[in-house]
């Protein structure tokens, strides 16, 4: 249970590294307008419904396990991309939203599945499961917002940097949640 609750803080993590740091990143430092800010990260929203859509399209077919880790897949390799680009600059500010929206999307797979996966490994006692899976959820958040505010230095790096390691935290504890499950049958 607490594998599939350490996935899902994880991608929080980056969640809320991208909610702390985006304003600055995106107005402050790339020079976007507040609008177009908000767009870019209201699209983030599109992209998650989208991910929703294809989740309960696939999961009955491959099963929440399956797109859990699909989802923490997704949201390793968004998030190493997304600190490459910042550190490369390569693609400048588009390179940036591109990789932020598709590891947002990554949402639409990771929570449901997470969640699923956490309540039925515990049926006795689903109530407590939630409430801890909510707990490291926000708790989690708190943490992405924290590290990106005590290693500011005036650049996106911080941001990329605890987003692609979030990303790579989701799918260690992804993979750890679901090999336990396969292993224990």
């Amino acid at each position: 249970m607490l594998a599939y609750a350490a996935a899902i803080g994880f991608f929080y993590v980056g969640t809320f590294a991208n909610i702390a740091a985006g304003p600055f990143v995106y107005i402050d430092y790339f020079g976007l307008s507040p609008t177009e800010y908000g767009l870019v990260f209201s699209s983030g929203v599109v992209g998650l419904m989208v991910a929703n859509v294809a989740n309960v399209r696939a999961v009955a077919h491959i099963g929440s396990d399956r797109m859990l880790l699909l989802g923490a897949m997704g949201a390793a390799l968004f998030g190493l991309a997304l600190v490459l680009a910042v550190i490369t600059n390569l693609g400048g500010v588009w390179a940036l939203i591109v990789t932020q929206f598709l590891f947002n999307s990554m949402n639409g797979l990771i929570l449901a599945n997470g969640v699923a996966g956490a309540l039925s490994s515990i049926t006795d006692r689903a109530g407590a499961a939630s409430a801890v899976v909510g707990a490291i959820q926000y708790g989690s958040g708190m943490i992405g917002s924290a590290l990106v505010g005590l290693s500011a230095n005036g650049t996106p790096l911080p941001m990329g940097i605890v987003i692609a390691a979030a990303g790579l935290g989701c799918l260690i504890c992804a993979w750890r949640a679901v090999s336990n499950r396969a292993f224990l049958g």
